[in-house]
This record gives structure tokens, sequence and C-alpha cells, in this order.
């Protein structure tokens, strides 16, 4: 959560603009975490499949901030947990030093947002992310994901014409 909110806070300004300040009061309310599964529509079979995922900023562009949606079909592949529960944030890495994250599964699409310090144009992976195959499912091709980039940010200028890519790079039993 405290990563989520940490993201949330970074990303404002560069997607909202300058805004006068105030006194905002925020009740928190914790919940208790529920226990990781898989989830009813893809129970875990031994299997374990992960992509990497790649950004592609416009030429000559440099992005500091991404928001990715990665659609999946819950019925090859799913996350154990929901949400952004730590069952869930275990199965991403490869995050660039000092960058943060924010992840949230909505079991068939998980909306990742990474901000860094530096930029994120590179041509490694910006992360990876392990998904368990579905017991009985075949594992899905490269296709049978769809990545977009919802937004992405040059030191709070919103950028046009982000893309990026995904690569099935293990599959594993």
């Amino acid at each position: 959560m405290k990563m989520a909110v940490l993201a949330a806070f970074l990303l404002a300004p560069a997607l909202a603009g300058p805004a006068p300040a105030r006194a905002v009061d925020v009740t928190v309310v914790a919940t208790p975490p529920a226990a990781p599964t898989a989830t009813s529509s893809c129970p875990a079979g031994d299997e374990r499949q992960k992509v990497a995922v790649f950004v592609t900023p416009p030429e000559g562009s440099s992005i500091s901030t991404a928001v990715f949606d990665l659609a999946y079909d819950a019925k090859l592949v799913g996350l154990p947990g929901r949400r952004n529960e730590d069952s869930v944030r275990a199965r991403f890495s490869g995050f660039p030093e000092g960058a943060v994250s924010a992840i949230n599964d909505k079991d068939g699409s998980v909306r990742v947002v990474v901000t860094g310090t530096k930029s994120l144009s590179r041509r490694l992976a910006l992360f990876s992310v392990e998904f368990d195959v579905c017991a009985g499912a075949t594992a899905p091709a490269p296709e049978d994901y769809a990545c977009t980039v919802a937004s992405c940010v040059a030191t709070h200028i919103p950028v046009e014409g982000c893309s990026c890519r995904l690569e099935i790079i293990a599959a594993e039993p």
C-alpha cells in the first residue's frame, strides 16, 4: 500500500498539472490480507510463465514514469492473491535500480506504475512478471497478452506515443 500511495504522490503533479495547496483529511482503514490463492477462474497448475515488459518512448524522448496495463487471459494464467497484496508483488522483478513501482492486479489485467529517478528509456526489460499457468491449460503465446501504456511522463510533462511490448522469457514446470 505504501508503494501505491508513493507512486500516486509522484504521478499526481505529472498528470494533473499544478494545483493550489490545501489541507486534506485522510482516513486509512486497514483490512487483513487474504491468504494467497489462485483466482477462482484459474486454479494454479505446476507450470509458471515469465513475461518481460519493455517500454519504447517516442524517438528523442526520455521518460521517467510509465503506467502500463497488461491484460492476460485469466482462464490460462493468473497471479496468486489480489490487488497489490504481497503475493502479487512477489511475482514482479527486474525494476530499474532506484525505481518505485505500484502494482494492482484485477484478475485479467494488471496495472503497473513505474517511476524512476533516472530515465526509464532503455533497451532492457523494464520489469518482468511470473504468472501461474492454470491447471489443465496450455501456456499462452505472446499474442494471448496485451500490453498498453496508459501514460508516460518526462519530468512532469506528459509524453504522447509511448508503447510497450512483451516477451515470454521462461516457461518452467
